[in-house]
Parts: C-alpha cells; sequence; structure tokens
C-alpha cells in the first residue's frame, strides 16, 4: 500500500510566522471563502450550529457566519486559533480525533482543506487516526446531522481510505466533484448520519 506515513506535523508548521502569512493572504482568503460556500451549498441544512474542523484563522468560519449560521471551530494550530479569537470567534485548540464537545451538539459539520493534516509514523496509525476522526464527527453531529469535507488527498488510495473510515463511523456518503480534469478540481465528501 503506498499511503502517505510521513510524519507532517500542523502544530509546528503553522508557527506564528506562518499563520500572520497565511492571515494576510487574499487569495488563500478567497478561495477558502468560495469552497465554504459551495460546502454550505452541498450541506443544505437553512439554519443551526456548524462546527469548523481545521477553522485556521477563520476565513470559513466567516463564510458560515455571513451566511446566517451560529459557528464555532477547532484546530490544532495555537497561533492560528488566536487569530482567530481576535476575530471574536468561538475557537478551541484541539485534535479531529478527539473534538472537545459533547455529544449532538452540532447540525453540521464543514472542513475546508484540512483532513489532509493527518498522518501518522505508520499505515496503520494513518488509518486509526481516520477511524477516530470519523467517529469523532459522527459522535458531536446530531440525528441526521450533516457534514461536508474538502480535502486535498495524497493519493486515490488516502482518499478511499477516508470514505472507508467514514462507512465504518455510520455515515452515508455523496461525493460532489467540481471542476473534473483540471487542475481547479475539487471534491467534496458529504456525509449524512444515520
Amino acid at each position: 500500500m503506498s499511503i502517505e506515513t510521513d510524519f507532517f506535523n500542523p502544530e509546528i508548521y503553522y508557527s506564528k510566522e506562518a499563520a500572520f502569512n497565511y492571515e494576510k493572504n487574499k487569495r488563500m482568503q478567497q478561495i477558502q471563502k468560495e469552497m465554504t460556500e459551495r460546502a454550505l451549498e452541498l450541506i443544505e441544512l437553512k439554519k443551526g450550529k456548524i462546527l469548523d474542523i481545521g477553522c485556521g484563522t477563520g476565513f470559513s468560519m466567516q463564510a458560515i457566519k455571513d451566511n446566517g449560521f451560529e459557528v464555532q471551530g477547532i484546530d490544532i494550530s495555537q497561533p492560528m486559533i488566536n487569530i482567530a479569537k481576535k476575530k471574536g470567534f468561538k475557537v478551541k485548540k484541539a485534535d479531529f480525533s478527539n473534538i472537545p464537545f459533547e455529544d449532538k451538539t452540532f447540525d453540521g459539520i464543514i472542513s475546508i482543506s484540512a483532513l489532509q493534516w493527518i498522518t501518522g509514523k505508520s499505515y496503520s496509525e494513518v488509518i486509526e487516526h481516520f477511524n477516530k476522526t470519523a467517529r469523532e464527527f459522527y459522535r458531536v453531529l446530531k440525528k441526521k446531522g450533516k457534514a461536508v469535507i474538502q480535502f486535498y488527498p495524497k493519493t486515490e488510495e488516502e482518499f478511499n481510505i477516508v470514505i472507508e473510515s467514514f462507512k465504518k463511523a455510520g455515515f452515508s456518503i455523496l461525493i460532489a466533484e467540481d471542476f473534473p480534469n483540471t487542475k481547479k478540481r475539487k471534491r467534496y465528501l458529504i456525509l449524512t448520519k444515520g
């Protein structure tokens, strides 16, 4: 199997300087906004509370808020969290596989460009991280809650492993693909809690 197992730690990568540079990047801000608005279309919620997983400095949270939702976020990078807090967002430092909220708290979850940060030192560790993450998504969503995940898998195998992890956790899954066969290709997993 060829799944990427390089241990790449976003806590270290997103230093104070990297978080500051990310926040000032207008192109990144626009891309995140567009992908979040697409995710909101796919999630098909009219109102409610949404958790932004991998919220970074708050670009996606702003788009969610601007669309009339209550939003909270988690991210592993403290410098990113600090910037989001300065903007007035409710955010917590947390790992995807240990979400610090009660069961059935959220109507929806949106995660943009974040799931690819899950890595591990071995193939089995990577799979276990995906499995734990999927169970946590399921746990914090309300009955019939929905989640939309956009991420950049390193390989097609990794994409399929993610799908299997979320199926095992109890989700039904649809895949939306925008701009197929181009460099702008984006795939979204649309998850519905069973």
